[in-house]
């Protein structure tokens, strides 16, 4: 396990393939929106807590920026095959 402290240079080391896979115990949408672009962009996902479950995190839902500004989840992000079986920390 690594710690840098920001979610953003963990983001960054996924996407250039030196970590596998990162977790975040409860980022707001400004601490990991970029580093899921970039996650994403390299062929990686993000699993987060949803509606039924561990879901693909597509958005940060609600409709206006209320509700954003508030989300906070904990999510996964990775390559898929390392994100997979880490479902159970984000159910």
């Amino acid at each position: 396990m690594r710690r840098t402290g920001s979610a953003a240079i963990k983001s960054s080391f996924v996407t250039a393939g030196l970590l596998e896979v990162v977790r975040f115990d409860s980022p707001h949408v400004w601490d990991i929106a970029g580093g899921l672009a970039l996650v994403a962009v390299s062929g990686g996902v993000a699993l987060s807590r949803g509606k039924t479950g561990c879901e693909i995190l597509e958005s940060f839902g609600g409709h206006g920026p209320e509700e954003i500004e508030h989300w906070q989840s904990p999510v996964i992000l990775g390559r898929p095959e390392a994100v997979e079986p880490l479902r159970t920390y984000v159910a």
